[in-house]
């Protein structure tokens, strides 16, 4: 998707392996769906999961930074409350530093303040073609 080599160590599956069998669910499901995301604030990693409330996921967030798994990647307009958030993204690998980058670089700010000034039937265009 992004254009880089996504090959992934075998030591980076194994220490994902070993620590993934530590996980509980509700950590696990906040994992995959920054996995999925590739990166995401608070408050679209709830949104993604379904929750309204960013405390559904904020603590496994922070058990899974804690565990190295997760960590911060910068800063951007967050796509729901159009306010700068955090961005959090896997830890680990260079291919995981490459996509983290992308998505919290000053670009994707501008071009998510242009998408949040588009009209509905423009936003539901974008989606479509992002599907």
């Amino acid at each position: 998707m992004w254009g880089f080599n996504t090959m992934i160590q075998e030591t980076s599956i194994e220490s994902y392996l070993d620590l993934s069998d530590k996980l509980g669910d509700k950590q696990k499901e906040v994992l995959n769906a920054i996995r999925q995301m590739v990166a995401g604030t608070d408050t679209e990693i709830a949104n993604y999961l379904g929750y309204n409330d960013i405390n559904a996921i904020r603590p496994r967030r922070f058990e899974l930074v804690a565990s190295g798994l997760v960590r911060e990647v910068g800063k951007r307009l967050c796509s729901i409350t159009g306010k700068r958030a955090i961005v959090w993204g896997l830890g680990g690998t260079p291919e995981d530093e490459i996509a983290n980058d992308c998505l919290s670089s000053s670009k994707f700010n501008k071009l998510l303040k242009d998408i949040l000034k588009c009209n509905d039937f423009q936003k539901k265009r974008i989606k479509e073609v992002l599907q």
